[in-house]
């Protein structure tokens, strides 16, 4: 069977019982840490796959990658998969899920990159820029890094705006080596 449809029937289930059992944002929350804890850690997947490590081993170590204390629907879930030997799609499933439940939630998402510290402001008016007069709430991910010097960069699905000073920079860079290359 495909992993992509495993995955996918796997989320959307999930996504129905949280909503029946009115936990959306505890699994939610719980998710978020999950899947930071596989980008952390790349071999949590083959140590969930590995067929030695028992049942119990596993829902501990999987709970601690979620946070330490999961809810209770959460936990069920994570039984379920044991139980039913889909350990090795848990990344893949709980991406999925985090996807239905943003595009549910009209959440939409990015990362932000500045050289300095913004204040709350400055951030809010970013996160309406961002929605564009379209209803949801922003979640993304802030960061200071002091080497882009000025500016800011903004991460977004597959596009990316990158204001930075570095970069403009490295734009003058290349410009000045092309010129000079042709006066050569």
């Amino acid at each position: 069977m495909n992993t992509g449809l495993i995955s996918a029937r796997y989320a959307k289930a999930l996504l129905e019982f949280v909503k029946d059992t009115k936990s959306e944002e505890k699994v939610y929350a719980n998710i978020k840490i999950l899947s930071q804890s596989f980008l952390d850690e790349p071999k949590l997947i083959s140590v969930l796959s590995d067929p030695i490590i028992s049942y119990e081993k596993k829902l501990e170590l999987i709970t601690l990658a979620a946070g330490g204390v999961v809810c209770e629907e959460f936990l069920q879930f994570i039984k379920l998969i044991l139980k039913n030997r889909r350990e090795d799609q848990l990344h893949w499933i709980i991406l999925k899920f985090r996807d239905l439940y943003r595009t549910d939630r009209n959440i939409f998402t990015g990362k932000l990159i500045t050289a300095v510290a913004w204040d709350e402001q400055a951030i809010n008016k970013f996160k309406k820029i961002i929605l564009d007069g379209r209803e949801g709430t922003v979640e993304f991910d802030y960061i200071i890094d002091e080497n882009i010097i000025g500016g800011f960069i903004f991460e977004n699905d597959s596009e990316r705006l990158d204001a930075s000073v570095t970069h403009q920079i490295q734009k003058l860079k290349k410009e000045f080596v092309k010129r000079n290359k042709r006066i050569v």
